[in-house]
């Protein structure tokens, strides 16, 4: 994704009360996983971010913080199953502070010196295929279902390495700051409202569809795809390091 300005979504649901004039606020609180949604729908490159959430795993199971196709791998710790397991395996074991496939750092900040493995799933082909330079646990196991992961031990607990849009400190997500994809999430927003019965005195259930199916490719071709004009600037900036020191110096000063 093209280096754009993020802003909280708060921004977007104070445009809908002023400018939209949507009054009541029971549908506030439903709005961080509509815009989450609503960005996800509109497939905007490089805009999730790689985070990680400890769970704990109670009577061999545990909550899944995700959806699946958002889940990268199911870490676990070393002496999950058995305190005196394999004491080559755990000396031999990955740091916490691990890089995934891009080389980007997972962190695990409760303890730094926790050795993770891999937690194999019996269910699933993909999940953890990109991180396969971690070693798998030996004895620990686990499979998903019905939005939880099951496990064969019955207490401990397991770090969940997966994506999700950028948050603000409210825990609401962070949204490109363009003008295209802020007109297009208002309308899904409004239809989202409709769907739960809600009568805009203007905008109508398929109004509110029609104008998001408009404006969404538009603000998706915008932020994935440079024009012309920016790919020359680029091209400048790669072969000219005078021109990019230069520009760069006059763009930070």
């Amino acid at each position: 994704m093209k280096e754009l300005k993020l802003i909280s979504s708060n921004a977007l649901i104070a445009e809908l009360y002023q400018d939209f004039h949507i009054a009541n606020s029971e549908w506030v609180h439903k709005a961080k996983r509509w815009v989450a949604r609503g960005v996800e729908v509109m497939e905007l490159s490089g805009y999730f971010e790689k985070t990680t959430k400890w769970q704990d795993v109670e009577e061999y199971s545990a909550p899944l913080p995700c959806d699946l196709r958002v889940l990268c791998v199911v870490l676990v710790e070393a002496n999950v199953v058995s305190d005196s397991y394999n004491a080559a395996a755990i000396a031999t074991a990955p740091a916490a502070n691990s890089t995934d496939e891009d080389g980007n750092t997972i962190e695990a900040t409760y303890n730094e010196n926790t050795s993770l493995l891999r937690l194999p799933l019996s269910n699933s082909l993909v999940i953890g295929q990109p991180f396969q330079a971690l070693s798998p646990h030996q004895e620990a196991r686990g499979y998903i279902n019905m939005f939880r992961l099951h496990t064969n031990f019955e207490t401990g607990r397991v770090m969940y390495v997966y994506y999700r849009p950028p948050l603000d400190k409210e825990g609401f997500p962070m949204i490109p700051d363009f003008g295209l994809s802020l007109e297009a999430l208002n309308y899904w927003i409004i239809y989202k409202l409709s769907i739960g019965g809600y009568k805009h005195p203007v905008i109508d259930f398929q109004t509110a569809w029609n104008m998001w199916n408009q404006l969404y490719p538009q603000a998706k071709n915008k932020i994935n795809y440079p024009s012309l004009e920016e790919m020359q600037s680029f091209t400048k900036m790669i072969n000219n390091p005078i021109i990019g020191d230069w520009a760069n110096k006059l763009y930070f000063q």
